[in-house]
């Protein structure tokens, strides 16, 4: 919200969870990105200045955008988990800054640049699948247009809601890489389109929406990671896809109890009395992965089987489909080993 310069947390139908106040010099927020566990958030300002915090609202750091014009004007914000990529309303790019996702300090300066269509004159905010780029646009034709990674035009489709008409942020739905959500800073609510990532032509209306939370006004950028609960849940469940995972590299079968795969075959389960305050306690876990080994003695875990055999035998794959899996495998790794160490502790 740039009018508190808050960032706001909701859960899936609006309703408030918590809010931090943005850092000091991030006082013109103008777009939102997020790991895909939440762990990370980045803020744009529109001091050209990238803003990282962490889940509980602390800041982490920040760095300026290089090899910008003065006049530049940023937008939005995307990042695949390595890379970002900032939209700039003055000179209608997006300019790509290669493995600047982990920075907290210093002036990169753009690795690599595309030239927006010449419909998409005013973009107000990006977001990535890792394959794909979407720019949302708000002019006197709202439309959300698409582009290669590489920065090749494919389509765009106009968006037809009424009243709509100041769309200010998109992001993807991780609960469906196909749907995609939109703030408006002019009803301060967000919109859903369903089945619209794949759209290239055409218009389309909001199939449901709700509301900000009163003080949430002013909205200019949105992030949408999955909660806990519905990484842990049922088939087909993703880990990504705003970080550019594929869906299918990263399905968790069943719908009860969870195995947790982390101490062996079926070590033990996670059950529906136990994962809520396991998830409650898990969010306030910060980079639990990078201090794991070094400040935590994890008890050996009672042997349940001696079959040697692994858990998964991986196919072989296809080399272009071995970075989106190694991600996924990081960010399975980084959930179990969170919830994991709680349920010891």
């Amino acid at each position: 919200g740039a009018c508190a310069d808050r960032t706001y947390e909701c859960g899936e139908t609006g309703a408030g969870v918590e809010n931090f106040a943005l850092a000091g010099g991030n006082t013109a927020p103008r777009g939102a990105a997020s790991t895909t566990l939440g762990t990370t958030v980045w803020v744009v300002d529109a001091n050209k200045s990238v803003y990282v915090y962490n889940t509980s609202g602390a800041l982490q750091g920040s760095w300026v955008a290089g090899g910008l014009q003065s006049t530049a004007q940023l937008e939005g914000i995307a990042t695949n988990g390595t890379d970002v990529w900032l939209v700039d309303n003055k000179t209608d790019k997006v300019y790509r800054y290669a493995k600047a996702a982990p920075l907290t300090n210093g002036s990169p300066n753009a690795t690599s640049s595309f030239s927006l269509n010449s419909g998409n004159t005013s973009p107000k905010d990006i977001v990535t699948d890792g394959n794909y780029l979407w720019v949302v646009n708000d002019s006197g034709s709202d439309k959300v247009f698409k582009y290669t990674i590489g920065g090749t035009y494919v389509g765009s489709w106009t968006i037809s809601t009424p009243g709509a008409s100041s769309p200010t942020g998109i992001t993807l739905d991780p609960s469906n890489p196909a749907h995609i959500w939109i703030v408006d800073s002019g009803t301060d609510k967000v919109y859903q389109y369903k089945d619209s990532t794949g759209l290239t032509f055409g218009s389309i209306s909001a199939n449901s929406s709700w509301a900000l939370d009163a003080n949430n006004t002013n909205p200019q950028g949105i992030a949408d990671p999955p909660p806990p609960s519905a990484m842990l849940s049922g088939p087909n469940t993703i880990i990504g896809n705003s970080e550019g995972v594929a869906a299918e590299a990263v399905a968790l079968a069943g719908a009860g109890p969870v195995p947790m795969l982390w101490f062996g075959t079926t070590s033990f389960n996670v059950g529906s009395a136990t994962l809520p305050r396991v998830e409650t306690k898990a969010r306030s876990i910060d980079d639990i992965m990078s201090t794991f080994g070094s400040s935590m003695q994890m008890p050996p875990a009672p042997s349940i089987s001696t079959d040697p055999t692994p858990v998964v035998s991986r196919p072989s794959i296809d080399p272009s489909e071995s970075d989106k899996l190694e991600s996924a495998d990081k960010y399975i790794n980084e959930l179990i080993g969170r919830l994991a160490n709680d349920l010891w502790r």
